[in-house]
């Protein structure tokens, strides 16, 4: 009979929770005292007052607050002299003192622009060769030949071949005389450079072919003095004989 007007009623609620009735903390008002306390700062001022619990119909202003003013106009520190006004002083001469009425008199030139040479000079004329003068069909890229050996230095074929003849009658093999200055040599054959010439242009007694094998030579007399022995006395150094050597070589390439 106890329970009939009960019935229907739920339990009152026990006021202990997860084994106490303290209060608990919540984040947004107070934090943790661990890692995520110390980095999530929790949001402080009045939790009470929302959005519709301002008073919007009053209207303030900020002139109402009272400062402290300088009752001399002045800052702490300030200059208390008076200030001085410079007046703009125009210290400019006139525009009539820029040009002097009593001029000094001009001087008549003799010439005009004191000048007497020609005003348009005569064209130079030109002293170079035309362009038929040059050879259009020619070898490009030209190099000296050189002597090459493993380890060595390198050495330039010489384009004349410097023979020592002391005892010996050079005698053209062709006209029977004596050649004057360089001669042609193939081994034993020996041609003047009149008739190897003549040969090579008309290939009258010997031809083309035969003649190339002939290699230019020149007596030692320029660069030597054997005095009728086989001693050789030398009359140009051996510095000067190289470049000589050096300079026909090169030359060589573009003259025979």
């Amino acid at each position: 009979m106890l329970f009939l007007g009960l019935e229907g009623m739920e339990e009152p609620s026990s006021k202990i929770c997860f084994g106490t009735g303290t209060e608990r903390p919540t984040f947004p008002d107070q934090i943790a005292r661990d890692r995520f306390g110390n980095e999530n700062t929790p949001f402080r001022g009045v939790k009470e007052v929302g959005p519709g619990q301002y008073d919007n119909h009053k209207f303030t202003t900020f002139t109402d607050v009272k400062k402290p003013t300088s009752t001399k106009g002045y800052v702490l520190g300030a200059r208390t002299g008076q200030k001085d006004f410079y007046q703009l002083i125009d210290r400019a001469p006139p525009p009539t003192l820029y040009q002097d009425i009593n001029r000094p008199p001009i001087k008549k030139s003799l010439k005009p622009f004191h000048s007497s040479s020609n005003r348009f000079k005569k064209e130079a004329s030109f002293i170079s060769p035309g362009p038929g003068c040059y050879e259009h069909l020619v070898e490009k890229n030209r190099n000296v030949q050189m002597l090459h050996s493993f380890g060595g230095r390198t050495k330039s074929v010489p384009h004349v071949d410097i023979k020592c003849i002391v005892n010996e009658n050079i005698i053209c093999g062709n006209c029977g005389e004596k050649p004057v200055g360089d001669f042609y040599e193939n081994k034993s054959k020996i041609l003047c450079p009149r008739c190897y010439d003549y040969n090579y242009k008309w290939q009258e007694k010997y031809n083309r072919a035969y003649l190339t094998s002939f290699r230019k030579a020149r007596d030692c007399s320029f660069m030597h003095e054997h005095e009728g022995t086989t001693a050789v006395l030398q009359k140009i150094s051996d510095k000067e004989l190289k470049k000589l050597k050096q300079k026909e070589a090169y030359l060589s390439l573009y003259w025979s």
